[in-house]
């Protein structure tokens, strides 16, 4: 039987909207209508005009639908504009359709119900396989209803003593971590509560910590607060993250590698992080006020989270995840203006075996090349971590200065002298450079406080109306997927075998021709804005050449 529209609300006016919501589904789907559309009754039917957009809520499109006899359930769809419904039989299907389709509803941006038939089934839901994770324990009611009211009338009679944070509130108990350093301070603080002790006891007797906690943070996270993605202090915190849930359910995001696992994190859930999970595994809730899980979209409430850990009293850290790691990212090895452990070991000493091997060839920039060759004579321009010099012979009318900290670098690259310098702390005048060239450098620096010192000092040295040309490594590209910002990037080397710790990274046979160099990948316009934080100056362009954001700029005058 083919559909014939019912005539219910069938005015030409709700017509044009119905075929503007099939050429929508079409074009988005980027396939012709018989391929997406059914004429005939189906089991599924689009709900046309409606989807995240709306702000329509799963139980709110199952409340309207279930009285119709087959209705199964709805599927929300990740940025799509419409909701796919199930039916038994694609006759229950029709009965729905003839009872609901161009009949208003009491929803507030879905006034006008409309529906269509689909070809197929919505795609397969994403499931969290916590069998990927190594580590990761989660026990769904691991509490009772009574334990969960308890312990939220115990945060609740002291929520005047609770600091607030961004969209929550937080208090700490045993020692305080200090979000601004992103430490936990060693001074003790009050004693874990009372209500906590049957709560450990019960996790040391099933096996489920590796130590037994000696600090609490508790959040109270209001609707739309989240967390962004990290890794637990490794520095502050001993193996073995506690999570236990009460009050609303949420997701988290837990990634590694350019792979995402979504949990839905229930009330009275329990989750411990151990191993991989915790020291290589990002975790994040995201700030929104509802969350799609298994193509249903559901709202978020009130939540409160108890996170018990035991405070590390040794000093520094041998997991396998460096990028992640505080004491490779933020340890100083040297005075204030020295590297921190991952820049010294896995960018100056993995750059020193890379240039050795030969197998490497700096990337040239074409613009920033052709900008080069038209500059006039007698051009000052220093190029800051010069690598092997491939812009020092462009130009032989303008003076050439390049400084990079690699010693292998200075020492091996010919025909240019070559100055050992850390960008950090440069050893050159103020505002004496005609150009500026920072090209490969940015990425490479572990922390926040490094680049934006290392920007100081590149606007420091260039003349007023100078210009500067950076550039750093994407994170949007498109022959991988990075799942945190801070990576490890394998570079060709012919060998590191003398070097204790760099070996130590080579797992695999396969691998024995390259070597983990340290990258803190950029987001799209993210070097501007921290150029424009910290530095005086007005963009002229910004482009992307292949997996790298240039910029290119003049330093204002005062």
């Amino acid at each position: 039987t083919r559909v014939t529209t019912t005539m219910r609300g069938a005015s030409k006016k709700n017509l044009k909207k119905l075929q503007r919501a099939k050429e929508i589904i079409c074009k988005r789907e980027n396939q012709p209508v018989q391929h997406v559309i059914s004429e005939v009754p189906s089991k599924y039917m689009y709900l046309a005009n409606a989807g995240m957009g709306s702000m329509l809520m799963t139980v709110d499109i199952d409340d309207r639908f279930q009285d119709c006899v087959g209705y199964i359930r709805s599927y929300m769809l990740k940025d799509k504009n419409w909701v796919i419904l199930e039916f038994d039989t694609p006759h229950n299907a029709e009965l729905a359709h003839q009872e609901h389709h161009f009949s208003l509803s009491t929803w507030e941006k879905v006034p006008l119900i409309m529906l269509l038939y689909c070809v197929h089934a919505p795609p397969p839901e994403k499931v969290c396989n916590l069998e990927d994770i190594s580590g990761i324990k989660f026990v769904k009611d691991w509490i009772t209803e009574e334990e969960e009211h308890q312990l939220m009338d115990s945060v609740y009679q002291e929520w005047d003593q609770y600091d607030i944070l961004k969209r929550r509130r937080v208090k700490h108990w045993g020692y305080a971590f200090d979000y601004k350093l992103n430490i936990l301070t060693k001074q003790k603080i009050e004693e874990l509560p009372e209500y906590c002790h049957v709560y450990i006891q019960r996790l040391y007797e099933q096996e489920l910590i590796p130590h037994i906690p000696d600090q609490l943070t508790v959040n109270v996270y209001e609707p739309g607060a989240g967390i962004p993605a990290h890794v637990d202090n490794h520095t502050s915190f001993e193996d073995g993250i506690i999570i236990i849930s009460m009050g609303s359910q949420l997701v988290m995001d837990l990634k590694k590698n350019g792979k995402t696992q979504s949990l839905l994190l229930e009330p009275r859930s329990l989750l411990v992080l151990t191993g991989d999970a915790r020291y290589n595994w990002t975790h994040a809730i995201n700030s929104r006020k509802s969350d799609l899980y298994k193509n249903r979209l559901i709202p978020r409430g009130l939540r409160i989270s108890l996170t018990m850990r035991k405070m590390r009293m040794e000093e520094g850290c041998d997991c396998r995840s460096p990028e992640l790691c505080d004491w490779w990212l933020e340890k100083k090895i040297g005075p204030v203006y020295d590297s921190t452990r991952i820049e010294n070991v896995f960018v100056n000493e993995a750059y020193g075996y890379i240039y050795e091997s030969g197998l490497y060839q700096d990337t040239v920039i074409p613009k920033i090349m052709d900008f080069i060759e038209e500059l006039p004579m007698g051009t000052l321009l220093c190029d800051i971590g010069c690598g092997q010099g491939s812009y020092a012979n462009v130009n032989r009318n303008i003076i050439y200065n390049g400084c990079d900290f690699n010693t292998t670098v200075v020492n091996n690259l010919i025909n240019e002298p070559i100055t050992k310098a850390n960008i950090l702390n440069l050893p050159y005048r103020d505002n004496y450079f005609d150009v500026v060239l920072c090209l490969g450098v940015l990425d490479h620096l572990s922390n926040e406080m490094h680049r934006y010192s290392a920007i100081r000092e590149i606007y420091r040295i260039a003349k007023p109306n100078g210009i500067v040309i950076m550039n750093v490594y994407a994170m949007e590209q498109d022959h991988v997927k990075f799942s945190n910002q801070n990576n490890m990037i394998k570079l060709p080397v012919s060998t590191i075998e003398d070097n204790e710790i760099l070996s130590s990274f080579i797992t695999n046979k396969d691998e024995q021709e390259n070597v983990p160099v340290f990258f803190h990948t950029y987001r799209h316009k993210e070097l501007e804005q921290i150029v424009d934080i910290h530095a005086n100056t007005t963009f002229i362009e910004s482009f992307r050449d292949k997996e790298r954001w240039n910029l290119i700029a003049r330093k204002d005058e005062e």
